[in-house]
């Protein structure tokens, strides 16, 4: 019955009416010279109609795929590959594959699965250069890269597994003179992405050039670093401009800070100037106490 009403629904001749009896296995051996659902040859560039993709999926439906649990031999790996190689899907076709992924996502035991199937394969990729090595990214790209990311934090987790993957490995010499030599006038004068407008060349007051002062200021601050967050490396201790302005060197806006947390203030410049700030105001609220008793 489910025949006859395919028959009279779509624009089958009778003459293929085997063609929905005996489904994949006929059209499989024939499609790709003569078009059964109408009898049209099928040339390059041609699509299916509405019509005949709703009747062919009728016609597979329950029907479960011939290569089910099989694997392609590397003779036939290799035919596939040519095959698609040079081939570029159609900015529409790659707008259709990217909605029916949107929001779409795997469950954690397909997650597993892809993971356990992995284990062992290097898929050609290890001990050789990534498929994009060289590649230019066109400025566009690199854009929507960019916008991508903004706003996403990695977890603890992820963070903690990059960190724990990259421990204890050590970049050979050859890498680090690389990588010194592809930096060289890159990040220079304006070109650096810190670049304030030439601020850091602005002359220091007269005072501090004084060692006696500076002596005066690490004294006061019991020669040691005043963050409280600090890393407490080995390092010398210098005198910091709470406010950043090279020619106030008032004692209330110089602090004690060993070279390790110096450098941290230079970035987040609003944090660490309220956290010294406040360090300045406890800290000659007591000195004045001591000097009433």
């Amino acid at each position: 019955m489910q025949t006859v009403e395919l028959m009279n629904n779509s624009k089958l001749n009778p003459e293929s009416f085997h063609a929905v009896r005996y489904g994949r296995a006929f059209i499989s051996s024939h499609c790709s010279r003569d078009f059964l659902f109408g009898g049209d040859v099928m040339r390059k560039g041609s699509k299916h109609t509405e019509d005949t993709i709703k009747l062919m999926r009728k016609i597979h439906k329950g029907q479960t795929c011939p290569m089910k649990g099989k694997k392609h031999s590397e003779e036939s790996r290799m035919k596939m590959s040519l095959i698609k190689k040079g081939k570029k899907h159609s900015k529409e076709s790659r707008m259709k594959m990217s909605l029916i992924k949107k929001g779409v996502r795997k469950s954690n035991e397909t997650k597993k699965k892809m993971s356990l199937a992995k284990i062992g394969k290097n898929h050609g990729i290890i001990g050789k250069r990534h498929y994009n090595w060289g590649k230019f990214i066109p400025k566009e790209q690199r854009e929507k890269m960019s916008l991508a990311k903004i706003g996403k934090k990695l977890s603890e987790e992820t963070k903690k597994k990059i960190g724990d993957g990259n421990r204890g490995k050590k970049l050979s010499e050859e890498t680090k003179k690389k990588m010194r030599f592809s930096t060289i006038g890159k990040y220079v004068g304006e070109l650096s992405p810190h670049w304030k407008g030439g601020i850091s060349s602005e002359p220091y007051c007269p005072l501090w050039f004084d060692k006696e002062f500076k002596n005066y200021i690490k004294e006061r601050d019991n020669y040691e670093c005043q963050n409280p967050k600090c890393w407490k490396k080995p390092c010398y201790l210098t005198i910091h401009h709470i406010n950043y302005i090279k020619k106030d060197c008032q004692p209330t806006n110089l602090i004690t800070l060993c070279t390790s947390c110096n450098s941290r203030a230079n970035a987040n410049k609003g944090v660490w100037e309220r956290l010294f700030t406040m360090i300045m105001i406890i800290k000659y609220k007591q000195i004045e106490r001591r000097i009433k008793w």
